[in-house]
């Protein structure tokens, strides 16, 4: 079904040997939301909310000044691993309970004793040096805020003072566009799937798991329980000296002139990380008080190396067409 796109697409992915690299032309698709299912209104609405929360700024989603009450002055607030996650580090010798994170993310799963937290309906899960409080922002998305610290403190408590004092900020629907903390990247102005677009073929099915900046997808409505039906295309956040450290194990790639690294594992399962967002670092203070340079990357992963590189050069060729 693939045919010669697979063909085409390899020659835009070459073990690195100092050649240059030409990339995938994209060709105009019809779309992948027309091919969903098994119930495509229910998959097309969940996406539909997937895209408006990659627009929400997850800092915007946290009282600064009821952190510095409850915990005290933070010493960095912004970007973390995960494009829907922000995250407040503190210098935790000098912090009530000795807190060193405080952070919000923008989808998670309910877990934990139901509360109330303003007019929502939330959870509380106390995991000793760590606690998390889910809230209910609409439907079935769910945002979860986290805090970390000593074990033997009641962090729930402090960090349902934050919840409570940062939750009518959801009403406010912060825009990504407009946050002074979260970097400039290009994730969240993209739809993970959008290499689906012209992948596959109009007549291929398609079913994907909703999430901000995951394209989680299996091919085919029938359940496949090896899962060599399924791929992922997923945005993150890595410390650039991380991202350039290339471990013995690992097939170093360049993905339509971008710099990349290739792993297998058992039954030909296969990673590729990208480092698509290198042209654009950011200041990270990790949990040591220093700042780092991280970049965003895309990872992909499937069954069998050629496929999941057909996968990743349409993807990143996504990623670069957003300038």
């Amino acid at each position: 079904m693939i045919g010669k796109r697979v063909v085409v697409a390899l020659a835009a992915v070459l073990l690195t040997s100092g050649c240059a690299v030409e990339g995938l032309a994209i060709p105009e698709g019809a779309g992948y939301r027309a091919s969903l299912g098994p119930d495509r209104a229910a998959a097309n609405e969940a996406l539909r909310m997937v895209d408006h929360v990659r627009q929400l700024d997850p800092c915007g989603m946290l009282d600064e000044p009821a952190i510095i009450a409850s915990v005290g002055a933070p010493r960095y607030f912004g970007a973390d691993h995960e494009p829907d996650e922000c995250v407040v580090r503190f210098d935790h010798t000098t912090t009530v309970n000795r807190v060193d994170s405080v952070s919000v993310k923008l989808s998670s799963a309910a877990e934990g004793q139901e509360i109330k937290v303003g007019n929502r309906t939330a959870y509380v899960l106390d995991m000793g040096e760590r606690c998390y409080i889910t809230v209910r922002y609409e439907k079935k998305r769910i945002f979860s805020y986290s805090i970390s610290g000593s074990p033997d403190a009641d962090l729930c408590t402090q960090l349902r003072q934050i919840v409570t004092a940062s939750e009518p900020l959801l009403a406010t629907r912060p825009k990504r566009s407009e946050s002074t903390r979260m970097p400039d990247t290009r994730a969240w102005q993209l739809d993970p799937c959008a290499a689906l677009n012209t992948a596959y073929e109009p007549e291929q099915k398609i079913r994907v798991g909703a999430s901000p900046f995951n394209c989680d997808y299996r091919l085919g409505f029938e359940h496949v329980p090896t899962d060599i039906n399924r791929f992922n295309i997923t945005f993150m956040h890595k410390p650039e000296d991380v991202a350039n450290h290339v471990q013995s194990h690992m097939r170093r790639l360049r993905i339509v002139g971008v710099d990349a690294t290739e792993e297998s594992g058992d039954k030909d399962y296969c990673m590729i990380e990208i480092k698509a967002g290198a042209d654009r670092p950011f200041p990270v203070v990790d949990h040591n008080g220093e700042t780092e340079q991280w970049i965003e990357m895309i990872r992909v992963t499937g069954f069998g190396c050629t496929e999941t590189r057909r996968v990743a050069v349409i993807a990143v060729k996504e990623y670069l067409r957003q300038g």
